[in-house]
């Protein structure tokens, strides 16, 4: 099984979402991404 991950972007523009409202939501545990990557 081969999973998709979108980027930050990519679900705002889909979702109308704000990214800094998405940051904000993982934030406060309201939606988790599934997966993260760590940017050094």
């Amino acid at each position: 099984m081969n999973k998709e991950y979108y980027k930050i972007g990519e679900v705002s523009k889909k979702c109308t979402i704000p990214i800094k409202t998405l940051r904000y939501y993982d934030e406060i545990g309201l939606i988790k991404p599934e997966y993260t990557e760590e940017i050094p």
